[in-house]
């Protein structure tokens, strides 16, 4: 068989829908939290920080402006969510958080960047036939939706998520993460906002001693460095592979857990988890390009 045809027979493919529709409400939810967050820095979007816009269109906004258009990415990822309007839900989120994106490079963030372009694939799918308010409705009247169809956005959106776990291993991959000292230096702002703040604190900006002499403690945070690296090698290489998958899955929800609870990280991390289930499809057999599947 040739590349070329390999290629096909894993893209173009059928099956069922649910861990496309759930990941559809991982993504909604991950994005509900994302237009949270911004509407929290409205100076960020404002005429008094100097912009490098991607198009000439996209103007600073005020801080009326930019809540009517972080209100809208909301309503959207509630549509989408839902499943009560899918695709026009996620077309509102990806125009008003792409308003945003656009607005300045400066501002570049990969959660953004992994919502917008997840945003777009699941778009293009089938992922509200199932596990959506539409899909209740129809079938209510007696018009039950299709439950398998087109998964070529499934497969897209697990390469997308092995690119980023791939790059992320080969960026850091460079002495001063690997040595332990960017953990060193950005920990301690990041301690500030986490979750468990109050049990890592022993005084208001204080860390406890423990958690000092941990951090400065350069040989244990060059292993943290390393076992960070090796995690996301192994998830790398193990979510495509049935055998190392479960153990994949584990460490992906145990990394992205500790990232979480020690640095607030959320969006990134819920985008990330919410694309597991994709990897947990059964083989399939049946291309598209052999049965072509109606949307």
């Amino acid at each position: 068989m040739t590349i070329g045809a390999r290629y096909r027979r894993w893209l173009f493919v059928r099956g069922e829908l649910h861990a496309l529709a759930l990941f559809r409400i991982g993504w909604s939810l991950s994005m509900f939290i994302a237009a949270q967050t911004e509407a929290e820095l409205p100076a960020l979007y404002s005429r008094a920080h100097y912009h490098v816009p991607l198009v000439s269109w996209a103007t600073p906004l005020d801080a009326a402006q930019l809540g009517r258009l972080l209100c809208l990415a909301q309503l959207g990822a509630v549509l989408a969510g839902s499943g009560a309007l899918p695709r026009l839900g996620t077309a509102l989120v990806l125009g008003a958080l792409g308003y945003l994106f656009a607005l300045d490079l400066l501002l570049f963030r990969i959660h953004v960047y992994l919502g917008l372009l997840t945003g777009a694939l699941l778009l293009l799918s089938p992922a509200g036939r199932v596990l959506s308010a539409q899909a209740w409705l129809r079938g209510l009247f007696g018009r039950p939706c299709d439950t398998r169809g087109s998964l070529v956005t499934a497969q897209l959106i697990k390469a997308q998520v092995l690119i980023v776990y791939g790059y992320s291993v080969l960026n850091k991959l460079r002495p001063s993460f690997l040595d332990g000292f960017t953990l060193q230096q950005e920990l301690p702002f990041a301690l500030r906002e986490s979750v468990l703040h109050g049990s890592l604190f022993s005084a208001p900006g204080v860390l406890a001693p423990a958690v000092q002499a941990l951090l400065r403690n350069d040989a244990a945070m060059a292993a943290v460095s390393y076992v960070v690296v090796a995690v996301e090698a192994f998830l790398t290489l193990g979510l495509p592979l049935r055998r190392l998958r479960p153990w994949a899955i584990g460490l992906g929800l145990l990394l992205h857990g500790s990232i979480y609870l020690l640095m607030d990280i959320r969006v990134f991390g819920l985008l990330m988890v919410s694309s597991y289930g994709l990897f947990l499809e059964p083989r399939r057999t049946d291309p598209l390009m052999a049965q072509p599947v109606p949307d």
